[in-house]
C-alpha cells in the first residue's frame, strides 16, 4: 500500500480524518462552514465516551453523515435532513442491545412519535418543530440538563420562557431543579397545553405537586377558570356571529372585535406561567368586554333582522292577497255569462 493509506479507518479514526478538514479555517472559508463540529463532539456524549475507552457503539460522523454518499443537509435523502432526524437517530437509540451499556431508554422515538411535534413533523410534514438535535444540540449532543430545558424549549416558545422567568416555578428550578417544562409538557410525547394541567393530581397537573387544600392549587384553579370562562364566551359568541353571516347580515366590523377578543384569550395561556392571577384576568377581562360589546351589537342586528323578516311576511301576505283578488276579477271578466247575469238585452 502507498504511504499514507489510511485503509478502513475504526470510529476514533474516522472522526479525526473528517476534523482535518472540517476543524480547518483555511479548508472550510470557501465554504462558509463552521469549524467547531470537532471540538463541540468531544464535549458531547458520543464523543466521551468514544475518546475515554474507545466505545465503538457511540455515534460519530459516519454515523449520521454517511461515508461516501455524503448529501447536503437540504437533501431529502440525507439522513440529517430535518424530516429525517428522528429515525436516524432512532437507529441506535431505540435498538436495546446497542443502549444496554449506556442504560438509556429506547422509547423515545414511539413517545416522539405520539406528541405533537412528531406529529407536525412526520405526518404533517412541518419543518418549523424541533427534532432531536434542536433540543439535545447536534454535535455536542447532551441531555438539557436542570437549568437548560427552560432555555432549550424557549428558544421556540420564547413568551412562555418570558412569563415562565417571572413565576415561582422558576425560583423552584433555581432552588430544588423542578418543575422544569418537561414536568408539566413530559419530554417527548409532548401533549398540547389544555386547561386540564390546573386540575387534578395526574402526571404534569398542578395536584402532582401540591395538595388540593393549597394556595399554589387554588391558583392554579383560578387560572383555570378565568381562561376556560373566556374560551366559552368566545366559542359562543363565534357561533352566533357565524349564524347572522349565514343569514346575510353584515358582520365585518363584529369579526374584528371577535379577532381582538380571540387574541386576547390566546394571550392569557402564555402569561398563565407566570403563576399571577390579576395577569392572567386582565386579558381574560379584556376578551369579555369585547366580547359584551359584540354580543349587544349581534342581539341589535338580530332584531333588525327579525323586523326586516316580519315586514317582509307581512307584504308578501299583502302581495299574495291582491294577485288573488286580481286573478279573481280577470276570471270574472273573461266568464261570457258574467254578461247576462248583469241585465243584458232579452230575445
Amino acid at each position: 500500500m502507498g504511504a499514507g493509506f489510511v485503509g478502513r479507518p475504526g470510529p476514533r479514526q474516522a472522526v479525526q480524518l473528517c476534523a482535518r478538514c472540517h476543524a480547518d479555517p483555511r479548508a472550510m472559508r470557501q465554504y462558509n462552514l463552521r469549524t467547531d463540529q470537532y471540538s463541540e463532539y468531544l464535549t458531547s456524549a458520543h464523543g466521551r465516551r468514544l475518546m475515554a475507552r474507545e466505545d465503538s457503539g457511540v455515534a460519530t460522523c459516519l454515523s449520521c453523515h454517511g461515508a461516501h454518499e455524503i448529501l447536503s443537509p437540504a437533501s431529502p435523502r440525507s439522513r440529517v435532513n430535518r424530516g429525517n432526524v428522528p429515525a436516524m437517530c432512532a437507529g441506535c437509540h431505540a435498538d436495546p442491545q446497542r443502549m444496554r451499556s449506556s442504560r438509556i431508554r429506547t422509547d423515545q422515538m414511539t413517545a416522539y412519535q405520539r406528541g405533537v411535534h412528531g406529529r407536525l413533523l412526520l405526518e404533517a410534514g412541518d419543518r418549523r418543530v424541533p427534532t432531536c438535535a434542536d433540543c439535545h444540540g447536534i454535535h455536542g449532543a447532551v441531555p438539557p440538563g436542570v437549568g437548560e430545558v427552560a432555555n432549550v424549549c424557549g428558544t421556540c416558545h420564547f413568551v412562555i420562557a418570558r412569563y415562565f422567568r417571572e413565576g415561582a416555578h422558576a425560583q423552584a428550578v433555581h432552588d430544588i431543579g423542578v418543575p422544569k417544562c418537561i414536568s408539566c409538557h413530559a419530554a417527548h410525547d409532548v401533549v398540547p397545553a389544555g386547561l386540564d394541567l390546573y386540575a387534578g393530581n395526574g402526571p404534569g397537573r398542578c395536584g402532582s405537586c401540591h395538595p388540593e387544600a393549597s394556595e399554589p392549587f387554588r391558583v392554579g384553579l383560578a387560572i383555570q377558570s378565568l381562561i376556560a370562562g373566556a374560551q366559552e364566551g368566545l366559542t359562543r359568541t363565534q357561533a352566533e356571529i357565524a349564524r347572522l353571516h349565514r343569514e346575510g347580515t353584515d358582520v365585518r366590523e363584529l369579526e374584528g372585535l371577535i379577532v381582538e377578543a380571540k387574541a386576547a384569550v390566546i394571550e392569557a395561556k402564555p402569561v398563565a406561567h407566570a403563576l399571577q392571577v390579576a395577569a392572567v384576568k386582565v386579558r381574560t377581562n379584556r376578551a369579555l368586554r369585547l366580547l359584551a360589546r359584540v354580543d349587544e351589537r349581534a342581539r341589535s342586528l338580530r332584531r333588525e333582522l327579525e323586523g326586516r323578516r316580519r315586514a317582509l311576511t307581512v307584504a308578501l301576505s299583502l302581495t299574495l292577497g291582491i294577485m288573488g283578488l286580481l286573478f279573481i276579477k280577470r276570471a270574472s271578466l273573461r266568464d261570457p255569462g258574467s254578461a247576462e247575469e248583469s241585465g243584458g238585452p232579452e230575445t
